[in-house]
């Protein structure tokens, strides 16, 4: 599918960029998502992953722009749904607009709560789907952070970790059950 790459925002002199391509995604914000690595941290993640290798799913990713500066962000990946960055109010209707157009599922969506729902409210208009409050969370600032230095790297899961990995999906299957 021929995705296209650039939606003005009407009269707002914003446009969104959208691309499949996590190298050119991560260059293209790593400005924008890189002056609150916190508040990014997930998206960041997912994003370094993708461009590692660890991770091989198909993406979407959406990048907001006011004349050369990138403002905002949001991606979809198969594992982790829409994921929006900080976005001006106004923008958010289109990204949903632009994900509804490339045709991805989206199961969930994680980012500020007013932008979750101004999101999914756009996303279920129009089609017999609802959508509900599953979770929030809190983000906590902590001090200056200290990176262990610890041997080995992100690496994919091998036939080995099955064990874990069982154990990791039952962890998190019960703790979102309840």
């Amino acid at each position: 599918m021929v995705m296209p790459p650039i939606h003005p925002l009407s009269s707002s002199g914003m446009r969104l960029e959208v691309t499949s391509d996590a190298v050119e995604y991560q260059k293209l914000t790593a400005e924008f998502l890189g002056r609150d690595p916190l508040r990014h941290t997930v998206l960041l993640t997912i994003l370094d992953n993708m461009v590692s290798g660890v991770s091989v799913y198909p993406g979407r990713f959406v990048s907001v722009h006011e004349g050369a500066c990138v403002i905002g962000a949001a991606s979809w990946t198969e594992s982790h749904g829409v994921m929006l960055s900080e976005l001006p109010d106004s923008a958010v209707e289109a990204v949903a607009d632009v994900f509804a157009e490339t045709g991805v599922p989206v199961p969930d969506v994680e980012g500020v709560e007013d932008h979750v729902l101004a999101f999914a409210e756009r996303w279920t208009s129009g089609r017999e789907s609802r959508f509900e409050l599953d979770y929030r969370t809190r983000l906590f600032r902590l001090g200056e952070p200290v990176i262990p230095s610890v041997p080995g790297h992100a690496r994919r899961a091998v036939e080995a970790n099955e064990p874990v990995r069982d154990f990791a999906r039952y962890t998190l299957d019960s703790r979102f059950r309840q």
